[in-house]
């Protein structure tokens, strides 16, 4: 197979979200750049198909990458962003790189800033007919007038400078809400939301091409979760019929976008909840790619040199563990040992291992360890 003449610039955390694009783009497009940020010091870098590496420092230091190597192209490249904060710069400054590169974001700069806030995304759900749950604008100073828990917080969008002490929190009394509201950023925004005691997670994968039609890989199943990740599920090809994608399309369709993305829903008595797009890669692609041999990311770029056919999918069903942190399961009683084994076993998707490229599951099992060896003897 010929690789497509064109320059890929994966901008992220040199984390296993990169290492997935990488392993699904290098083989098969010209030049791959991983741009990361901060540091190299992950599984990505890692990675036989990280060939070429960029640094930067900063926001800005990137912009500036971006627009002297863009200013140098033949023809237009692409701009891979796997976290929010990278997503959202890409979004302010649009308008002068699209003249280089394909975006992975919306159509105008600043809607995809605006989409990215989980309040907006609330409130445009529940008005296109998604199950959401009762939320509200929450801050360090809101005034606290609930009668009904238990509530979760959350963040409602990642901002630069704004340090947020946790992913989500569940509050089971006015108590516990006022103890962790004290925990807020100031300069942060929220989301006070009814808890939902669902059964698993649900995500789903795909993108939208340029003309506007959506290609989705597929459906995944969370049973287990690992810092906030899941780490047990099932993937599937069929999507539940509790998830209406036309809903999903038109919610794309209001806010401009194009790319790649997830949606989040958690599951009840067989009905899905909102719980948020992700509007660029989610690290979960390269699960699709092993279960299906379906390569989102490579479609997307595809798209735009030739007619994409929109398929149905081959009927696959696979399971899907977190070789290495699942295990943390194990040690708070969610699943027995010898349960953990034979899922192990009968598992064909991994979060980090690849039999033609290992060198990033060994190191992240070796950095592991000793985190897990420094936090022991600091216990002590």
């Amino acid at each position: 197979m010929d690789k497509i003449n064109t320059i890929v610039i994966i901008w992220g955390n040199d984390n296993y979200n990169v290492l997935g694009l990488l392993r699904q783009l290098t083989p098969y497009v010209e030049k791959v750049v991983f741009l990361a940020n901060k540091n190299a010091k992950g599984c990505a870098s890692k990675s036989i198909y990280c060939k070429h590496l960029k640094v930067t420092q900063s926001q800005e230091e990137a912009i500036e990458y971006l627009n002297v190597l863009g200013a140098g192209l033949k023809q237009k490249g692409f701009i891979i962003t796997t976290s929010d904060l990278m997503a959202e710069c890409i979004d302010q400054h649009s308008q002068e790189l699209s003249k280089f590169f394909y975006l992975s974001t919306s159509q105008e700069q600043g809607q995809l800033t605006t989409a990215l806030d989980k309040n907006y995304q609330y409130r445009l759900a529940n008005h296109l007919g998604f199950n959401v749950p009762a939320s509200q604008l929450f801050r360090w100073n809101s005034i606290i007038d609930n009668d009904e828990y238990p509530l979760l917080i959350k963040p409602a969008f990642k901002k630069t400078g704004v340090h947020h002490p946790f992913k989500t929190i569940v509050c089971k009394d006015e108590h516990e809400l006022i103890k962790a509201q004290k925990r807020l950023d100031k300069n942060g925004t929220y989301v006070l939301q009814r808890f939902i005691e669902k059964e698993y997670d649900l995500l789903v994968y795909g993108c939208r091409l340029e003309d506007g039609r959506t290609i989705y890989a597929g459906a995944f199943v969370k049973y287990r979760w690992t810092n906030g990740d899941g780490s047990y599920g099932i993937l599937n090809a069929t999507i539940p019929e509790c998830i209406d994608l036309k809903k999903l399309d038109v919610f794309l369709t209001e806010i401009g976008y194009r790319g790649l993305f997830s949606a989040e829903f958690g599951v009840k008595d067989n009905m899905a909840w909102f719980y948020e797009f992700n509007l660029r890669n989610d690290g979960t692609s390269h699960y699709f790619y092993q279960a299906s041999l379906t390569n989102i990311p490579l479609l997307w770029v595809k798209s735009h040199f030739e007619s994409i056919p929109i398929t149905s999918q081959s009927n696959y069903t696979a399971t899907f563990i977190d070789e290495i942190n699942d295990k943390d399961n194990i040690r708070k009683g969610i699943v027995t040992a010898t349960e953990w084994k034979k899922q192990r076993k009968h598992a064909s998707i991994f979060k980090y291992y690849d039999p033609q490229d290992k060198y990033p599951y060994y190191y992240t099992k070796f950095i592991t360890i000793l985190k897990n060896v420094y936090h022991t003897l600091k216990g002590k």
